[in-house]
């Protein structure tokens, strides 16, 4: 039997209407209790792995778009952070492998002129702190940036992580002393604020 002229459209329409229809206010529910229990720690973690404030509100608002597209497949609440764990740590590496590939392409064709090292100068943090943060090796900024930024307990950096307690408290304790040494550093050249 051959449909008429337009009626996929038609049919299209009226299958997304009963999606609508059929949608649970207790998922929007859930997905707001996940972004707002979620949010500080999958900000800290993307800020920590990629040390830009714009990238790391981008990827987590990526992140919790993709929750809330998915929200039916998270059947444990449990293992939800889990979830968004691995799904912002994959867009980081992700967004980490596109902006080295195009710094790469742009050093291949660019010149360095004035005003492009004054726009960088430009860009730079003035925080000294975050300047010194950014600094530290990347296993120990994100424990620094879920504990310290993020406000997680050394149990939940411990899920999330996989890091035992001492482990974690060796990270922070190692960041600690890194960062004084930096933030000491920075003070005497007179970097620092």
């Amino acid at each position: 039997m051959k449909r008429p002229v337009g009626a996929s459209e038609d049919l299209k329409g009226q299958h997304q209407g009963r999606a609508v229809k059929q949608a649970d206010p207790r998922t929007d529910e859930v997905f707001v209790r996940l972004m707002r229990d979620h949010e500080k720690a999958v900000f800290a973690l993307a800020l920590g792995r990629l040390r830009n404030v714009h990238d790391a509100q981008d990827v987590a608002q990526e992140v919790f778009v993709e929750a809330f597209r998915n929200i039916h497949k998270i059947r444990d609440p449990k293992k939800a952070f889990a979830w968004l764990f691995k799904a912002t740590t994959y867009r980081c590496k992700d967004r980490l492998r596109k902006a080295f590939r195009q710094e790469k392409r742009e050093q291949e064709y660019a010149t360095v002129t004035d005003s492009a090292v004054a726009m960088q100068f430009e860009e730079r943090s003035d925080d000294g702190v975050f300047d010194a943060i950014s600094l530290l090796q990347e296993e120990n900024r994100v424990v620094v940036m879920l504990r310290y930024f993020a406000g997680l307990s050394y149990v939940e950096i411990s899920k999330i992580t996989g890091l035992s307690k001492t482990k974690i408290d060796w990270r922070l304790r190692t960041a600690k002393k890194d960062l004084r040494k930096r933030l000491t550093e920075m003070i005497a050249r007179g970097d620092g604020t």
